[in-house]
C-alpha cells in the first residue's frame, strides 16, 4: 500500500541493487533500467587510465557546464540512482531530453546535493565530437590524433572534460576533482 501511495505522489518506482556491496536505491519511471547506475564512472575510471595525461586551455568550460545543467532544468530525471559513503550522500540523476535537434542522455553527479560531475551521451553519430574538435584544432591548435583514437582529455583551473565519441558523443564534465576522486576510489 505504501508503494503505490508513494509512487501516485512521486511517479517513481524505488528498487534497491548492490553493485560491489554498494547499497543502491534507484527511484525510476517506465521500466527499471537495465544498465549499471555507476557505469558512467566506471567508464570515466577506464578512459582516464588509458588516455594520455590532460592538456590545460584556456577554455571557458563555465559556458560548457552551464550549458549542460540548463538540459535538465524543467526536466524530471527518468531515473535516480541514491547511494552513501560514510557520510556522503551521492545522487546519480538520468535525464532525456534533446540537444538541439539530437536526443541526449545527461547524468548529473552530486554529493550532498552539489552537482560535481556530468556526463552526456548524444545520440548523434559522433557529430558533436568533430565540430569540439575542429574547435580545439582551430583554436588551440591541437594536433589530429594520428592514430583511431577519438578521445581528449582538457583541463583548465576548475574543470575537466573527457570527450570522446564511441557511435555517438560523449563527454565528462567535471569541476571538483577532489569529490570525483573520493567518488571514484569508494567504488570502483
Amino acid at each position: 500500500m505504501f508503494k503505490k501511495i508513494r509512487r501516485a505522489l512521486t511517479g517513481y518506482k524505488v528498487k534497491y541493487v548492490s553493485i560491489n556491496g554498494l547499497k543502491i536505491k534507484v527511484l525510476y519511471k517506465g521500466e527499471m533500467p537495465s544498465s549499471d547506475p555507476l557505469s558512467a564512472l566506471k567508464e570515466l575510471k577506464v578512459k582516464l587510465d588509458q588516455t594520455p595525461n590532460s592538456v590545460p586551455i584556456t577554455l571557458d568550460f563555465c559556458k560548457y557546464w552551464e550549458e549542460r545543467i540548463g538540459y535538465s532544468k524543467g526536466v524530471s530525471p527518468s531515473s535516480i540512482g541514491k547511494f552513501q559513503i560514510e557520510n556522503r550522500q551521492y545522487k546519480i540523476s538520468r535525464f532525456v531530453t534533446k540537444q538541439n535537434k539530437s536526443p541526449l542522455s545527461l547524468y548529473t553527479f552530486s554529493v550532498n546535493d552539489e552537482v560535481f560531475a556530468l556526463f552526456s551521451r548524444v545520440y548523434d553519430y559522433g557529430d558533436f565530437f568533430k565540430e569540439f574538435e575542429n574547435e580545439l584544432i582551430t583554436n588551440f591548435n591541437f594536433k589530429k590524433h594520428e592514430t583511431d583514437m577519438n578521445i581528449y582529455h582538457i583541463t583548465n583551473e576548475k574543470y575537466s572534460l573527457v570527450i570522446d565519441v564511441f557511435g555517438h558523443s560523449q563527454s565528462f564534465l567535471w569541476n571538483d576533482k577532489v569529490e570525483l576522486d573520493k567518488c571514484l576510489g569508494s567504488i570502483i
